[in-house]
């Protein structure tokens, strides 16, 4: 089911004449933990702050878990163009370009 998702996913993203990268198209995967082909707030905040901890973690630093997690909803916010409430394929992917 996992595989049939990315291949629908990249099939979309292609069709708006996006460019997803194979890591790119791994981590959202990831992030979309029910595999509904959308990643809502908890969703994308766990998945990041996870990553944030770690980082954290081995840069012997102190994880600020209240203060991530506010900076990361800003970000979906921002990536959420739709508003929606939850980042699509597409919008997910736009978010890594406009970080370039």
């Amino acid at each position: 089911m996992k595989n049939i998702l990315i291949i629908i996913t990249s099939l979309s993203i292609a069709s708006v004449g996006l460019s997803a990268t194979k890591r790119q198209e791994r981590i959202f995967a990831t992030q979309d933990a029910d595999q509904n082909g959308s990643i809502p707030p908890a969703e994308f905040i766990a998945a990041k702050s996870e990553v944030a901890k770690a980082n954290a973690e081995q840069k012997n630093q102190e994880f600020k878990a209240q203060q991530t997690a506010k900076r990361l909803a800003k970000q979906f916010a921002k990536s959420d163009t739709d508003g929606d409430g939850k980042l699509s394929a597409e919008e997910f992917y736009q978010s890594f370009a406009k970080k370039k």
